[in-house]
């Protein structure tokens, strides 16, 4: 399989707060149009993984959606990641559609610098843009600098992100007391260590707690189609 196909299908690892975006804003805050729901596919070719001990919710994490949610969905993801850039705008258009789920973007860069797991920069900067993105939840505009970010991931470079930052309307001075505030950048470290607690080492991965009307949690697995197909599915409140 060629690296460039290898990126569409995953982004893995190499071998060895509480603010939450309005839920009721509409694709067309966020630029250019999402793209069309996906061509129907099967919640039956999806995976479903039960995880025994649950998805702990941070109240910090950048979240869509009601808090009282039947249905929550966890995603971890990168903005260095083709296949995350690829994924974001379909599940903000199925948040749009299901305003009754409740979406929570946790970060997970391939990144070594905030990344346990990762030896090398597999993701070089993707831990910086994953800082950026929440101390713009601080302020209430992550999905605005998300999306972005995941537009034009060749520029999540350190002297590029405050032009984002810039552009989606952050408070310059509390933007940048935030990024060099070492607490920020632990946070952001125990909220990735707290992520290979789980099992996660790819990305995106995607979590899901309700989906049989329970408090259950499972991780939903297979192609991004079929993983939308599921969550489509879910059960309305």
């Amino acid at each position: 399989m060629s690296l460039a196909l290898l990126a569409l299908v995953a982004c893995v690892r190499a071998p060895a707060p509480p603010l939450v975006a309005n839920p009721r804003v509409t694709s067309a805050a966020y630029g250019p149009a999402l793209p069309a729901p996906p061509a129907p596919a099967s919640a039956a070719d999806a995976a479903l993984v039960p995880v025994p001990g649950g998805v702990p919710l941070d109240p910090a994490t950048p979240a869509l959606g009601p808090a009282d949610a039947r249905v929550v969905v966890v995603t971890y993801s990168d903005f260095a990641c083709p296949y995350c850039g690829h994924f974001f705008p379909l599940v903000l258009a199925l948040a749009e559609r299901r305003p009754d789920l409740r979406f929570v973007f946790g970060s997970f860069p391939l990144d070594s610098d905030c990344n346990p797991l990762i030896r090398n920069d597999l993701h070089r900067y993707a831990c910086d843009a994953a800082l950026a993105a929440s101390c713009a939840n601080l302020q209430g505009r992550y999905l605005e600098l998300a999306t972005l970010l995941y537009q034009y991931p060749e520029h999540i470079t350190p002297p590029e992100l405050p032009v984002f930052a810039d552009r989606v309307g952050l408070d310059r001075d509390a933007y940048d007391t935030c990024v060099a505030d070492p607490a920020a950048r632990a946070a952001l470290t125990e909220h990735v260590t707290a992520a290979v607690a789980l099992g996660v080492d790819a990305t995106p991965t995607v979590f899901v707690r309700g989906l049989d009307g329970s408090d259950a949690w499972v991780q939903v697995t297979g192609d991004p189609r079929a993983i939308l197909a599921v969550l489509e599915a879910s059960p309305r409140r």
